[in-house]
């Protein structure tokens, strides 16, 4: 259960990452988007947060059952 709120977490600060980056909250030199360009309304760009954070759920998913011990049962 820990697992899941550490994935969602993660998720919910990358998508508030993007979020910032184009309201012009915060800089980053060399960002390879020009975010006062960006051509996405608001909603639009909700919706893409949305998106990019289940992306990122599903790729956190797999990365980490990927590097799993795998679990043998026992049979006796």
């Amino acid at each position: 259960m820990k697992q899941w709120i550490l994935r969602i977490l993660i998720c919910f600060f990358d998508s508030i990452w993007f979020y910032a980056l184009k309201r012009g909250w915060v800089y980053v030199e060399g960002y390879p988007y020009n975010m006062e360009d960006f051509p996405y309304s608001t909603v639009v760009l909700l919706a893409f947060i949305a998106i990019d954070s289940i992306k990122l759920l599903f790729v956190l998913k797999w990365t980490t059952d990927l590097f799993e011990k795998p679990r043998y049962r026992r049979e006796f």
